[in-house]
């Protein structure tokens, strides 16, 4: 009697309270409405321990559950605390890509060798030379090649004994993508993009005098 007085009345609620689960299961001061000394107190000796060992046993399941979760979060990287730092809208304007660069390759004949010395003198096109370069043009091309690399590209074609069908490449490199000077393109607007040359041109640069080969891997199209 004295012990299923006491593990009634002292052991099972102090349990309880350790756990912290008398209230969340509303048993609050259930064992100090009982009356332990009438009755049978078997069912409430097996209830209490049923209770207590459901109880146990899920703690440790959660407990287990948490450690092996806090042991798998230590083995996962952890993030970085340090971030990028963006550049301001000044900075980005340095480093965006750079805008490529339009060449335009004009094949005139080498019966226009006075034009092209004349080009070739000055460095530049001049506006009364702009509509004798139109006449003069045989075939264009325009191209992202730079001036230096369509001039490393004809070093082969140099004439030995000069031809009738020999030409000079006037290459011109752009300041703008100017798409009256692509293919198949109205002959009116072609003719205003030739006249606008002089403003057009950033570096004019005349080729000596070469073999009509030379201009075949340009992909040259009539004028």
């Amino acid at each position: 009697d004295y012990f299923i007085e006491h593990f009634a009345t002292e052991a099972i609620p102090t349990i309880f309270r350790r756990l912290g689960i008398s209230e969340k299961l509303g048993i609050t001061n259930i064992f100090d409405k009982l009356n332990i000394k009438d009755g049978n107190m078997e069912p409430i000796i097996i209830i209490a321990f049923v209770t207590v060992s459901t109880i146990l046993a899920i703690s440790v399941v959660n407990r287990f559950s948490n450690s092996r979760l806090r042991e798998r979060n230590n083995q996962l990287p952890q993030p970085s605390n340090s971030y990028p730092i963006l550049p301001s809208n000044a900075e980005r304007r340095y480093i965006s890509q750079p805008s490529l660069e339009y060449s335009l390759v004009l094949v005139i004949s080498a019966a226009q060798k006075n034009l092209a010395d004349s080009i070739k003198e000055k460095g530049r096109i001049d506006i009364e030379n702009s509509e004798i370069i139109y006449r003069a043009t045989q075939y264009l091309s325009k191209n992202n090649q730079s001036i230096e690399d369509i001039k490393n590209r004809v070093n082969g074609f140099y004439v030995s004994e000069e031809s009738e069908y020999d030409v000079y490449l006037l290459i011109v490199k752009l300041k703008k993508n100017d798409s009256r000077f692509d293919k198949e393109v109205n002959q009116l607007d072609r003719y205003d993009a030739f006249r606008e040359l002089p403003d057009l041109a950033v570096e004019v640069e005349v080729s000596e005098r070469l073999k009509m080969e030379a201009y075949a891997d340009f992909d040259v199209y009539v004028r």
